[in-house]
């Protein structure tokens, strides 16, 4: 899913005006029934910041990343939009767009994406548009700088479904891929290694692993394996997949978002709420698990300094200003949606003022679930805790939100090796000047090519429906 315009938002909503009465009921049902608040609280953290004990075998993980889908921005009517919302797409010239999209390596080159399936990523592989690559270097570096004191060996991956805005699609993915890792991990364990496993979904990719719940009933706890981080990175929260976090499969639930991400709570195409959420929320069918925690991430700069010292200006972090990013020497510099997946390599879709750029956010999931568990403060898996990644002084604030008494500081990668890596992965870089408009063009041409072989489609299928009443009479003549 990308980022939109204004003017996208504005087709959004006055094109679902045309499909409210569809919504209706579902929206009164969703509404109007009592709440029941059954936030349970998570157990403290016991993990203390500082120096990690020496772990005594090395540790094997396993990293799926999941994509999200595929452009759908050209195909905003509202006859799509009622055929998306009722699940009806299938066999359409926008499902045969996204085929087209899908299968274009074009989109590969700056998001972790490969064909359909489960994929491995070569971590030898070193080429210019080589995406999966950057992440999967990126992420081993990440984990290494996070875990000094820990052997990791990582296994990298990426699950290619459809892409397209579907819940039936999303749900055959799901499946999918709960018989894909059973299969990896199988031949693994015959190698004798138990792996450990994190499947990181982006967007509605996120909707796809919660899916994963779907391969079997919720209360079903007889896995082969289970996936120890689920993390949801920008995840729109809808109804139909919600009560997957009760799964037994997931030990531990990250959903990670943003509140400058403006595409997440966009979706409006679950026809049981008007508007995707971007928390999940307990209510009289669904009770929060204690292994979720929902996680705001927060990137905060200082302002570009007038004089021309390049000193680093210094801080108070006991200061509840500086705590809470509200001092006037400090900027909110949040991932948008874009950020949290995409590497920073377009001339004009990127945003420069990132302080992580070119990285994205998914590169700093291992800090940011090691940032998680040193917390230790009690908190419900209702309540969401912010993680202010501050790279320019090499250190994160966890606390609650709206809360600068229990703030915990915790050291991460500086700026300057945000730098460097950003420099050692050039070498994937796509070869591609203007990239915004070959992006472009590429959706247009995928549009143009589906809506011809729409029409070629339909003109074979009145000429066979031609063609057999033409027979019928012949018949009918000779029967006479």
């Amino acid at each position: 899913m990308k980022s939109n315009n204004n003017g996208f938002g504005y087709i959004i909503f006055f094109t679902l005006l045309s499909v409210t009465a569809v919504l209706g009921k579902s929206l009164i049902n969703r509404y109007f029934i009592p709440k029941k608040n059954s936030a349970t609280p998570v157990a403290a953290h016991s993990e203390k910041i500082g120096p990690e004990k020496q772990s005594e075998k090395p540790e094997t993980w396993i990293t799926v990343f999941v994509h999200g889908i595929m452009g759908i921005k050209p195909h905003i009517t509202p006859a799509n939009i009622i055929r998306i919302i009722l699940d009806r797409v299938h066999n359409t010239a926008y499902a045969k767009a996204v085929e087209l999209m899908r299968e274009d390596p074009f989109f590969f080159k700056y998001q972790a994406m490969q064909t359909l399936g489960l994929q491995n990523i070569d971590p030898t592989l070193v080429k210019p548009g080589y995406a999966v690559g950057a992440i999967a270097y990126i992420f081993d570096e990440i984990s290494k700088m996070a875990h000094p004191s820990k052997e990791i060996n990582n296994i990298f991956l990426t699950f290619g479904w459809s892409g397209l805005s579907s819940r039936s699609a999303r749900q055959s993915a799901g499946v999918d891929l709960y018989h894909a890792l059973e299969q990896k991990i199988k031949k693994l364990r015959e190698d004798g290694i138990e792996p450990k496993v994190r499947v990181i979904g982006y967007s509605h990719g996120g909707n796809v692993v919660l899916n994963l719940g779907a391969a079997h009933p919720v209360d079903y706890q007889g896995h082969s394996f289970h996936v120890d981080q689920l993390v949801l990175l920008g995840t729109p929260v809808q109804y139909e997949t919600d009560h997957f976090i009760q799964s037994h499969l997931f030990k531990n639930i990250y959903h990670l978002y943003s509140r400058a991400d403006r595409v997440q709570g966009l979706d409006c195409f679950s026809y049981k709420r008007f508007f995707s959420h971007k928390l999940f929320k307990s209510r009289y069918d669904l009770e929060l698990p204690n292994s979720l925690k929902q996680v705001q991430i927060r990137v905060t700069d200082t302002v570009k300094q007038k004089r021309s010292s390049q000193e680093l200006r210094p801080v108070n972090a006991q200061h509840s200003t500086v705590i809470m990013g509200t001092a006037p020497y400090l900027r909110d510099r949040s991932p948008g949606h874009t950020e949290l997946w995409s590497f920073g390599w377009r001339e004009h879709g990127s945003n420069k003022r990132f302080p992580l750029h070119p990285l994205p956010i998914v590169t700093m999931v291992p800090y940011i679930i090691k940032c998680v568990e040193s917390y230790d403060k009690e908190y419900t898996s209702e309540e969401s805790i912010i993680v202010d990644l501050r790279p320019r002084y090499a250190h994160a604030i966890v606390r609650k939100k709206g809360d600068s008494g229990d703030s915990v500081l915790i050291p991460i990668v500086d700026l300057k090796k945000v730098a460097e890596l950003g420099n050692t992965i050039e070498k994937y870089k796509p070869d591609i000047t203007n990239f915004e408009q070959l992006h472009e063009n590429h959706e247009k041409q995928a549009c143009k090519t589906a809506q011809l072989f729409q029409l070629d489609k339909r003109r074979m299928e009145r000429f066979k429906k031609f063609k057999k009443r033409k027979t019928v009479s012949l018949d009918q003549i000779i029967t006479a």
